[in-house]
């Protein structure tokens, strides 16, 4: 009868060649985050897009309410654009990109 283990049998042949190879901690670490991090990933992704649906199709009505109770649309454009401007201010300046056009560029500026 043939060992079924020791260094040089089948048994040890087939185990060594299913071991999975040792990893550094740091990539044992990332490795099993990884799919947890990629759920929470795409439930923010869900959530961003429910509330830009929320967000953009309320538009519509409440510019009709606003209308029918006597506001302009003349304002309501003017609202979008500094609202717009606004919040391209903002997020330039949290990422630190805000910067005053030069010189050169004042003219089409005013």
């Amino acid at each position: 009868m043939l060992p079924l283990s020791g260094p040089g049998t089948a048994g040890a042949r087939l185990a060594a060649k299913d071991a999975v190879p040792a990893m550094p901690s740091s990539q044992v670490s990332a490795a099993a985050i990884a799919p947890a991090s990629a759920n929470a990933a795409h439930r923010r992704g869900f959530a961003q897009l429910l509330l830009s649906v929320l967000f953009l199709s309320s538009g519509w009505p409440l510019t009709k309410l606003a209308i029918d109770h006597g506001a302009s649309p003349l304002w309501f454009a003017e609202g979008r654009a500094v609202l717009s401007g606004l919040t391209a201010a903002v997020a330039l300046a949290v990422f630190g990109r805000l910067r005053l056009p030069v010189r050169g560029d004042w003219p089409a500026v005013f």
